[in-house]
C-alpha cells in the first residue's frame, strides 16, 4: 500500500498557528542518533553538541566505496575534537533492536541509519533492503515500547517521476521507482501504522563537504579535477539541490519544538530542500569554474531507476519551523570545491 492510499495521510492538513506560539524545549536533552558517522549524521551532531545536548551515536560503519570508511572515520575523529566532545558516546554496531538497547533512556530518536543512494542500492538490494528494514524496524520497537518520538529520513525520490513543478508532501499520485525508493516509502508507511510520534524528512539531494563521494556532485568535481570525462545519464535532468546546514537548521528547528508539533498530530511528514529544480549541466558548470578547469561532458543512455525532475514545495517545513533551506547552490558549491582541493585531495585521497 503506497502512502498516498493510506488511512492517515490527513496527517499532512493539520492546521498549524504561526511558528512564534510554538517555545523551544530546554536543552538539557539526550538525542539517540543512528547512522552518527553519516555526512548527516555528522553535522547535525556537531550542532547538537554545540547546543548542549547530550547526544548517543550508533552506526556499522558499513563500507560502501572506496573513501567511504575513511570519511566516516574522519567525521568520527572531528566529533571527538569538539568542544563539547564529553557529551557525545559513539558505539560501532549495526543498527537493530538489540544494538538501541545500549543507549539507555533518551528523550528523541534522529534516525538516519540505512543504506543512501539510489545506484548503491539498486547493485546491492537485497542486503542493502535488509540493512535499512532491520534499522527502521529496531528504531520503531525501541521508540514504541518508551513513547520516544522519532524523527526519520526518507527521500525525494519516492515522488518519483510525477508531472508536477513542485512536490508536496499531499501528493496522491507517488511513483517511486527506484529500489531505494520503494523501500522508504515502505519506512514511511511503517512508521504511519506504528504507535509512534513521528516526523519524517523527504530530503532532497543533501550536498556538503565530507559528503558521500558516490553522489553526483561528488563524482563531476572528481572526474573535473582529473581531467576525466564525466557522464551525464539523460538529457534535461534536474534536481533540487539542499545544503547540508539547512537540513541541520530545520532538523534542530524540530528537535526543539516536536513535543508542541506533535500535541498537534502525531505522524507528520515534511519536504527538506531548497525549492529550485537546477539543471545539471548547471551544477557541472558551477564546479568547472571553481576549480579553473573545463568539464568533458558525454551523456549516456537515461537509467531506469533515475527521476528527472526534482523540487520541493517546503511551504509547510516554513509553516511550522519557521524556516526553509536558503543556501545558493553556488555559494554551497564554493564551500564544498574549497573543501574538496584542501581536504579531500591534500589529506584523505593522498
Amino acid at each position: 500500500m503506497y502512502l498516498n492510499e493510506h488511512r492517515s495521510i490527513n496527517f499532512i492538513l493539520v492546521n498549524f498557528e504561526s511558528e512564534y506560539s510554538i517555545n523551544y524545549i530546554p536543552m538539557i536533552e539526550k538525542i539517540l542518533i543512528t547512522g552518527a558517522s553519516g555526512f548527516i549524521g555528522y553535522h547535525i551532531i556537531d550542532r547538537l553538541l554545540t547546543e548542549g545536548f547530550l547526544v548517543y551515536g550508533i552506526d556499522g560503519m558499513f563500507r560502501f566505496g572506496r573513501y567511504d570508511l575513511l570519511l566516516k572515520k574522519r567525521r568520527l575523529e572531528m566529533l571527538k575534537r569538539h568542544i563539547n566532545s564529553r557529551n557525545f558516546i559513539f558505539t560501532k554496531d549495526r543498527v537493530n533492536y538489540n544494538s538501541l538497547l545500549k543507549a539507555g533512556e533518551v528523550d528523541c530518536i534522529i534516525h538516519l541509519a540505512g543504506v543512501s543512494g539510489i545506484e548503491r542500492f539498486e547493485t546491492t538490494q537485497d542486503t542493502s533492503r535488509k540493512i535499512t528494514i532491520e534499522a527502521a524496524e529496531g528504531v520503531l520497537r525501541y521508540a514504541q515500547e518508551r513513547d520516544i518520538p522519532v524523527i526519520y529520513a526518507s527521500s525525494s525520490s519516492i515522488y518519483g517521476r510525477v508531472n508536477i513543478r513542485r512536490f508536496s508532501e499531499g501528493i496522491s499520485n507517488l511513483r517511486p521507482i527506484s529500489s531505494y525508493a520503494k523501500t522508504r516509502l515502505d519506512i514511511e508507511r511503517r512508521f504511519l501504522d506504528a504507535k509512534v510520534r513521528s516526523i519524517g524528512l523527504r530530503l532532497f539531494t543533501v550536498y556538503v563537504e565530507y559528503g558521500r563521494p558516490d553522489m553526483s556532485y561528488f563524482i563531476f568535481a572528481d572526474r573535473i579535477f582529473n581531467n576525466k570525462n564525466l557522464y551525464i545519464y539523460g538529457k534535461g535532468i534536474r534536481r533540487d539541490f539542499t545544503y547540508v546546514k539547512d537540513v541541520v537548521e530545520s532538523v534542530f528547528r524540530l528537535v526543539s519544538k516536536r513535543n508542541d508539533i506533535l500535541k498537534r498530530t502525531d505522524k507528520l511528514i515534511l519536504n527538506v530542500g531548497r525549492g529550485e529544480a537546477v539543471p545539471l549541466e548547471d551544477v557541472v558548470g558551477i564546479i568547472a569554474d571553481l576549480l579553473g578547469k573545463k568539464p568533458r561532458v558525454l551523456y549516456r543512455e537515461e537509467r531506469a531507476f533515475d527521476t528527472r525532475y526534482t523540487c520541493a514545495d517546503n511551504s509547510l517545513l516554513k509553516k511550522i519551523t519557521g524556516y526553509k533551506p536558503q543556501t545558493d547552490i553556488k555559494d554551497g558549491l564554493k564551500r564544498f570545491v574549497q573543501w574538496y582541493k584542501d581536504i579531500f585531495i591534500k589529506q584523505i585521497k593522498k
